[in-house]
């Protein structure tokens, strides 16, 4: 049986590839602009940031919309596909209510851990 925190996982890493099935770049279209082609980048500890899309993508700011959820040891226990350079956080490309359905899902976590349900 899954752990909640495979749930979590399984469900995230789900909804990214699903963007890769169907298309090479992901929710990243380089026809659109980029203002026009948010990207937003859930982190396995559930921090989550969007940047610009488009041919801008990765060479522009990321901003946080919403901070950690998991703790360290927690966040150690979820694999996403993508990674950034010189850091430990793997991240999932989603939308931007995928991203917030995961992140509910992971306080749901939180809170039953801490005995909030």
């Amino acid at each position: 049986m899954a752990t909640a925190l495979e749930i979590i996982q399984n469900a995230a890493v789900a909804m990214h590839n699903a963007h890769y099935d169907m298309s090479p770049n992901g929710l990243i279209d380089p026809k659109q602009a980029p203002n026009d082609n948010i990207i937003f980048k859930l982190y396995n500890d559930g921090q989550l940031n969007y940047t610009k899309g488009s041919y801008a993508y990765g060479q522009r700011s990321e901003f946080t919309s919403g901070s950690s959820i998991l703790r360290a040891n927690e966040a150690s226990c979820i694999t996403f596909p993508k990674s950034n350079p010189g850091t430990s956080h793997t991240f999932c490309e989603l939308t931007e209510e995928e991203a917030h359905a995961v992140r509910t899902m992971m306080k749901d976590y939180v809170r039953k851990a801490l005995g909030y349900t």
